[in-house]
């Protein structure tokens, strides 16, 4: 199994990393990504936001449009009102 292009194996080591406290690791997994989906930026958004990088999550809402959901709105909500 090639775990580059596994995206659901991805998503699962970018929450890993986050819930670590990596989060570098975790936006360079998202980063690699060649096929990313609603879940991924879930997932890399959740992290950021999480560790108080909620800048970073909104950088990553908007870049992402295309792959937005209902958590994905979410999270940007959750970000804006924990910006400081």
């Amino acid at each position: 199994i090639h775990v580059h292009h596994n995206r659901r194996i991805l998503n699962a080591l970018i929450k890993m990393y986050g819930v670590c406290g990596d989060l570098s690791t975790a936006t360079q997994l998202f980063v690699g990504m060649h096929h990313k989906d609603n879940v991924s930026v879930n997932s890399v958004m959740d992290v950021c936001v999480n560790r108080d990088e909620c800048e970073t999550a909104l950088q990553i809402y908007e870049q992402y449009s295309d792959l937005h959901d209902g958590v994905t709105h979410m999270l940007a909500l959750k970000a804006c009102t924990e910006l400081r």
